[in-house]
């Protein structure tokens, strides 16, 4: 249920500037990505979900608050940066109900 909600407020979010995005959006290897990130921004997973019906989310940040969302397709394996950002600030979850005591 975490995942899904996450992924359903990025892609709310995604939606909304779709068209920039689309236009400055690049794609490739993953490997080389995820590289890149830890080399060059010191970027790591933070979260991961199913996006569609198969393809690969994943949010990776940094100490110092940058981010980079990636969207790896099911089908040909191709990866796309969708957005990258700065001021990250992870919100932690609400404690779970107890339910049947």
């Amino acid at each position: 249920m975490r995942v899904l909600t996450l992924t359903t407020l990025l892609s709310l979010a995604l939606a909304a500037t779709a068209t920039s995005a689309q236009a400055n959006m690049v794609c490739g290897k993953r490997q080389v990505f995820v590289d890149a990130m830890a080399k060059k921004y010191n970027e790591f997973p933070q979260g991961i979900g199913i996006a569609g019906q198969s393809d690969l989310l994943e949010i990776y940040v940094s100490e110092k608050g940058t981010w980079t969302i990636m969207v790896t397709k099911a089908q040909g394996g191709s990866s796309c940066i969708l957005a990258t950002g700065q001021s990250w600030e992870a919100i932690p979850m609400p404690p779970k109900k107890l339910t049947g005591l």
